[in-house]
């Protein structure tokens, strides 16, 4: 985008909003608790990267688990254009830290069809989407492979697809 675009670009195009998000997790005792996120603000907007950093353990994950809508804020709110994230839906994508959300006993390409034979897609759409993704990723020579064959960027690879 050029300088002048975004000089044009106005804060409505917000595409996800978090507002005082507050995350809280049980602790060992019935008084203990633990504060992952607290009073969080946060706006993404149509065309930006976010990349999130900092040290283990300061809510990175979690954050991104609550705006995906695997977990809800303890309180504030978090919207994804313009709606509230009730819970994950097919609009997101979310790739785990680790490669064990793919199914070992499934090929690559069966891995990465899952998701659309799951929301219904035709077989023959579904092969166009699986080929596609291979594509993308740099994985087509590796379809009828499964996971533990596949060094760990691979396996990330296939998450991302």
């Amino acid at each position: 985008m050029t300088a002048p675009a975004l000089a044009k670009r106005s804060t409505t195009d917000t595409l996800v909003s978090v507002r005082g998000v507050t995350k809280t997790f049980a602790g060992r005792g019935r008084r203990q608790t633990r504060t992952a996120l607290e009073g969080f603000d946060l706006d993404v907007r149509e065309g930006e990267f976010l990349c999130l950093l900092g040290p283990s353990g300061c809510g990175k994950s979690t954050l991104l688990s609550l705006m995906a809508g695997f977990a809800a804020p303890s309180s504030g709110t978090i919207e994804l254009d313009g709606q509230p994230v009730g819970g994950p839906g097919p609009e997101l994508g979310f790739v785990f830290q680790s490669s064990d959300a793919l199914f070992d006993w499934l090929t690559v390409a069966d891995n990465i069809a899952f998701g659309p034979r799951m929301r219904g897609i035709g077989k023959a759409e579904r092969a166009a989407v699986v080929a596609e993704h291979l594509r993308l990723v740099g994985l087509t020579g590796a379809a009828g492979k499964r996971p533990p064959q596949l060094s760990g960027g691979m396996r990330q690879r296939v998450q991302i697809a």
